[in-house]
């Protein structure tokens, strides 16, 4: 699912945080996978759900406080969650992409 090559997961300069980054301009994503988080929660955290293995939750975040991963943990039980760092850019083109994707499947 998750492709981790080695040229798309990187620390990204963002050495304070220990979570890897992904780029997700290339990534497939989901309907049911994203269809777990609320719209308010995606943009709130600007987040994607990127994949779900068993209980584990993969989401890409663009800027993974602390703070902001403790919430998202007490929003998202009863899933484990698994960050990876994306570029705000990235995140807006891929919701954009999204929500134009299942529009058009929606009035199909």
């Amino acid at each position: 699912r998750i492709k981790m090559l080695n040229e798309s997961i990187r620390l990204h300069g963002y050495s304070y945080y220990p979570i890897p980054y992904i780029n997700i301009c290339e990534y497939e994503l989901d309907k049911e996978v994203v269809d777990l988080v609320s719209e308010d929660l995606i943009q709130q955290y600007k987040i994607i759900p990127l994949d779900l293995i068993t209980n584990n939750l993969t989401i890409g975040m663009v800027d993974p406080t602390q703070e902001k991963v403790d919430n998202l943990k007490k929003e998202l039980k009863p899933y484990y969650l698994l960050f990876f760092i994306i570029e705000e850019n990235h995140f807006h083109l891929k919701l954009k992409e999204y929500k134009n994707e299942h529009r058009t499947l929606n009035n199909v």
